[in-house]
């Protein structure tokens, strides 16, 4: 945090698209505190939840990790 908050104060925030996918079972804080935390950091966020997924997205729902990576690279 501290880094980030020094990050933030000298830089500003991140210029470049982010893609931000976090999953909505896990057992962490949660998919929205992830996006949250990328949009602390950076102006242009894009990504979102991923339902019935926890910690290991690209084990549990690799199709939809693939196309959100995909469609983040074809717009970028």
């Amino acid at each position: 945090v501290i880094d980030n908050q020094a990050t933030l104060a000298s830089s500003g925030k991140l210029k470049m698209p982010v893609l931000s996918i976090a999953g909505t079972g896990g057992r962490g804080r949660g998919a929205a505190v992830v996006l949250d935390s990328a949009r602390r950091m950076a102006e242009d966020v894009r990504g979102g939840e991923i339902t019935s997924a926890g910690h290991w997205l690209a084990e549990e729902r690799p199709e939809e990790v693939s196309r959100q990576i995909l469609a983040f690279l074809d717009a970028s």
